[in-house]
C-alpha cells in the first residue's frame, strides 16, 4: 500500500503530479526478460543491476591448426535513461591473469554508478576465465599452484591449446562481442593485468577505443625480467609508511633496519607458535626467512601488512611478543581455494608462459631450458646480488614467491607454431591519441609507480595520477 503525506507547501496539481509519479514508480513495468542488442538476443540475468547475459561463439584457433570453438560469455547493463542516446559504453577488464571480469561486476558497477544514466556497461570474460571456458587444471587449482608435477600435468592436458588463450586472442574476442552488439567504440577501464589487456587492445584496435583508464599498470614489454622496482617499492614503502605515521616516526630508527635485524635473527632460528589465521582459526605457525620474504612480496596486496609488519617486528624486539608476527604469517597462509570460474590458475599459467619474459626459451629442450635457467640465476647471483636486498637471491628463490615467472614454465609445452612465445603486442605498436588516464598507488609493490611510468610513456594524450597511501588497484 502506497501512502503519501501532503505537506502544506505542495498545492493542487503539484501534489497530484507528485502522487502520480510515486504511483508510477511503484508500479513500473519490470525489465523485459529478453532484449536484442545488435545481432544478439540477451537474457535478463541480474536483478541487482538490471543486467543481461549473452555469449557468442569464436574459433579457438584462428590459424585453423587446432579444431574447436570457444564460448565467450559477457554481461550487458543498459543505461537507465533509454529516452536519450547513449553517451558511450564502458568496458571494464579484470586482472590476474585468471580472474573473471564478470566476477567483479559489483565493484565495476559501483565505480561507474554515477554515470550509468547515459552509459551502458559491457563486461566480457576473457577466454579461459569465468563464463568463457575457464581453464581448470585440478592439480594447481585445488592443490599447490607452484607444484612442478601439477604444472607439468596442466601443460600436458592443454598441449597446443596452451598457446590459444593469449591476450591478443582474448582482445580479438572482446572486439568480436562488440561487433556482434554493434558497439563501435568503448571507454576502457582495466586494472592490473587488465592494464596489460588495455595496452594490447590499444595497439591492435586503436579505432575501437574512445578513452582509456589503466589502473595499476605495468608494461607489456618489460625492460627487466625481474621487475626490480616492485620489490624496492614494498621494502622502501615500509619506511614511507612509518614516516607518515606520527606515532611510528616518533620511535626513531627505520622500518627497513628493523626488518633486516629480524631477518638476521630468523636466519639463525625461526619463530614458532600459534596465532589466528584470516578466518580467526588458531593455527600452528612458523615465521622463517621465507615467510618474511613472502610477507614483503605481498605488501602491495595487503594494506594491513604494510600497517602491521614493522609494529610486529618491534613487538618481538621489545618484549619477545611473537603473536603479531605469527598472526601476519597465519593470515598470509590461509588457504585461498577458488573455483576456476572465479579465478583460473590454469589461465594464469598459460599467460605467463605464453607471453611474459622468461629466463629460458620454450622452444628449447627440457634439458636446455634448465641450463639456460641455471645460467640466468647464476648471472643474478654474480651481477645483481642486491635485487631483493636485504634478502639474498637464493633466499628469494627458496621462498617460491611469485615475483616473476621463474621455474614454473620449465616443463610447459612448446608453443603453437602460429603463436610463438613472447608478448602480445604487434612488432611496432602505435598507441592511439585518445584521452588516457594511468592510476597508481604510491605504495603499490605489485605494479610500481615506475612500472606505470613506463606505460605512461607509450600514450600520446595521457595523465598519470599517483594517489598517496594506496596499494594495488587505486579505484
Amino acid at each position: 500500500m502506497l501512502t503519501l503525506s501532503r505537506p502544506s507547501a505542495i498545492h493542487g496539481s503539484a501534489w497530484l503530479l507528485a502522487l502520480l509519479l510515486a504511483v508510477g514508480a511503484a508500479h513500473a513495468a519490470p525489465p523485459p526478460k529478453k532484449i536484442t542488442v545488435g545481432t544478439v538476443t540477451l537474457k535478463y540475468c541480474n536483478t541487482d543491476y538490471d543486467g543481461y547475459c549473452g555469449s557468442i561463439k569464436r574459433r579457438l584457433d584462428p590459424s585453423g591448426a587446432v579444431n574447436g570453438a570457444i564460448t565467450i560469455g559477457f554481461e550487458y547493463y543498459p543505461r537507465r535513461d533509454q529516452s536519450r542516446p547513449a553517451l558511450g559504453t564502458i568496458l571494464p577488464q579484470e586482472g590476474g591473469p585468471g580472474y573473471s571480469s564478470t566476477g567483479t561486476r559489483d565493484a565495476y558497477i559501483n565505480i561507474f554508478e554515477p554515470i550509468r544514466d547515459r552509459r551502458d556497461i559491457l563486461i566480457v570474460d576473457k577466454r579461459g576465465t569465468g563464463t568463457s571456458g575457464a581453464i581448470n587444471c585440478p592439480g594447481i587449482q585445488r592443490g599447490d599452484p607452484s607444484d612442478p608435477a601439477a604444472l607439468k600435468a596442466c601443460g600436458k592436458k592443454l598441449g597446443l591449446k596452451s598457446s590459444l588463450y593469449r591476450t591478443e586472442l582474448a582482445v580479438a574476442d572482446i572486439v568480436g562481442v562488440m561487433d556482434a552488439l554493434q558497439i563501435p567504440e568503448v571507454d576502457f577501464y582495466g586494472d592490473s593485468y587488465g592494464t596489460y589487456v588495455g595496452q594490447v587492445f590499444a595497439a591492435r584496435y586503436p579505432n575501437r577505443l574512445r578513452s582509456i583508464i589503466l589502473d595499476s599498470a605495468y608494461p607489456v614489454r618489460a625492460p627487466d625480467v625481474w621487475f626490480p622496482t616492485d620489490w624496492a617499492t614494498g621494502r622502501d614503502g615500509l619506511d614511507l609508511v612509518c614516516a607518515r605515521s606520527p606515532s611510528c616516526r616518533s620511535l626513531g630508527g627505520t622500518a627497513t633496519a628493523r626488518i633486516e635485524a629480524l631477518l638476521n635473527q630468523l636466519r639463525r632460528r625461526p619463530i614458532r607458535g600459534t596465532a589466528p589465521d584470516a578466518d580467526g582459526i588458531p593455527q600452528k605457525t612458523t615465521v622463517d626467512v621465507s615467510t618474511l620474504f613472502l610477507l614483503m612480496t605481498n605488501l602491495g596486496n595487503s594494506p594491513s601488512t604494510y600497517r602491521d609488519l614493522d609494529a610486529a617486528a618491534r613487538a618481538w624486539f621489545d618484549s619477545r611478543d611473537a603473536v603479531p608476527l605469527l598472526r601476519l604469517a597465519a593470515e598470509y597462509n590461509t588457504a585461498f581455494v577458488s573455483d576456476a570460474v572465479d579465478f583460473s590458475y590454469g589461465q594464469y599459467q598459460v599467460v605467463i608462459c605464453a607471453e611474459y619474459p622468461l629466463h629460458y626459451d620454450l622452444n628449447a629442450s627440457l634439458a636446455q631450458r634448465r641450463r639456460q635457467y641455471d645460467r640466468a640465476i647464476e648471472d643474478a647471483r654474480e651481477n645483481r646480488p642486491d635485487l631483493f636486498a636485504p634478502f639474498t637471491i637464493d633466499e628469494a628463490l627458496a621462498s617460491d614467491a611469485d615475483f616473476t615467472p621463474l621455474a614454473t614454465c620449465l616443463d610447459w609445452p612448446e608453443p603453437h607454431p602460429a603463436f610463438p612465445q613472447g608478448d602480445a603486442l604487434p612488432a611496432h605498436p602505435v598507441f592511439p591519441t585518445v584521452p588516457t588516464l594511468v592510476l597508481s598507488g604510491d605504495l603499490d609493490s605489485v605494479t610500481s609507480v615506475e612500472d606505470a611510468n613506463q606505460v605512461t610513456e607509450l600514450f600520446p594524450d595521457v595523465v598519470h595520477l599517483v594517489v598517496p597511501n594506496i596499494t594495488h588497484v587505486a579505484a
